[in-house]
């Protein structure tokens, strides 16, 4: 975590701050106080703000989500009305930041630190070299193929008025644009700097705290969220073949190049090996991924009782049943217009607003 702020500024955290972003005008990263409360008294004082978001996209029958999955139970900062927090929400939290602080390592990488001008702003200092951003690099080496999910993005994240033939579009339309290219997530088609983004928290979350990522395509023709039909879902995606050498080329280009220039070095040896090892974790063997189709999207939770990579066709069981009060982890599931949003529902991670 330290390596990625080396580029930071400054960390905001205020009760107003929805969604968390990111600002390449002043270089500091806005965090939501939903992550970060533990007495009653603190939940109180955060301002209940919709995403300004929630309603693109509003006549399009199809989305696509992901959430995060350790041992098959669903990543969420859902906590009881009137309950306190014992403990901050560490695994929430490392998503949430593991994604913000890519934005800082991106657009000013912590090799060039040694050459601040001091009287130039974050955004001069970033633009004087964009071509070597490492979404930049990762655009050029390893792009995105899909203009389909790429015209999809700016209507659900950047609020353009869809065409007639988005509106037209339905779940199998995108399976294949999706499966066959190499997002880890649909928020990745919305910028170069979300897509970097997301498949570098992706790792880190895999790595450090054992969370795979489900992504799915689904129908939106449910009346509310819950009881949207899985088209075509994945766990796992990181490592599937489509993907390629991505998310070990986003590694790279954020954590290696201050680390051989000696920059912000960690107190002796076992943190940067740690670093070093989750990129071999990401160049592992991928397994086959599996699908499934014709699913509630909550209530068999997408899988079966396997806890691996593979995404399993299994009959719906009441032991796979997820609470449905939790959470997903992309603004275009959980802030779909006209899919009621559960009380306490939070949604990470969220974007970049630089």
């Amino acid at each position: 975590m330290r390596l990625l702020a080396r580029s930071v500024t400054a960390i905001v955290i205020a009760r107003d701050i929805v969604p968390s972003h990111y600002s390449s005008g002043s270089g500091a990263i806005y965090l939501q106080a939903e992550f970060f409360w533990r007495t009653l008294e603190e939940r109180a004082v955060i301002t209940a703000r919709p995403d300004y978001r929630r309603g693109f996209g509003a006549t399009i029958p199809l989305y696509i989500p992901r959430r995060s999955v350790r041992n098959n139970t669903m990543l969420t900062l859902w906590t009881a009305p009137g309950e306190s927090r014992p403990e901050l929400p560490v695994d929430a939290t490392a998503s949430l930041l593991y994604h913000e602080l890519s934005h800082p390592a991106d657009f000013v990488q912590a090799s060039r630190l040694d050459d601040v001008v001091p009287y130039h702003t974050v955004w001069q200092m970033a633009v004087a070299d964009y071509q070597q951003w490492p979404s930049s690099q990762l655009t050029r080496s390893h792009p995105l193929g899909s203009t389909v999910l790429r015209d999809l993005a700016t209507v659900f994240f950047h609020g353009r008025s869809p065409t007639p033939e988005q509106e037209a579009l339905h779940p199998n339309d995108v399976i294949d644009e999706f499966a066959l290219d190499g997002a880890v997530a649909f928020y990745s088609y919305s910028t170069q700097y979300e897509d970097l983004a997301n498949l570098h928290e992706t790792l880190l979350m895999s790595y450090h705290h054992g969370y795979e990522n489900d992504v799915a395509v689904v129908h939106r023709d449910a009346e509310s969220l819950w009881d949207a039909i899985v088209a075509w879902g994945q766990r796992g995606r990181m490592t599937d073949r489509p993907g390629g050498a991505r998310p070990g080329t986003a590694r790279d280009r954020l954590d290696l190049p201050g680390r051989r220039a000696g920059h912000a070095r960690l107190p002796g040896g076992p943190a940067r090996a740690a670093t070093d090892a989750a990129g071999r974790h990401v160049g592992r063997e991928p397994r086959p991924p599996g699908h499934v189709r014709g699913k509630n999207i909550l209530t068999c939770g997408w899988l079966g009782a396997d806890a691996g990579l593979t995404l399993l066709e299994t009959t719906c069981a009441a032991s796979k049943t997820i609470e449905t009060r939790h959470a997903v982890l992309l603004p275009s599931w959980a802030n779909s217009p006209g899919h009621r949003r559960e009380p306490y529902a939070t949604v990470l991670p969220t974007p970049c607003g630089g």
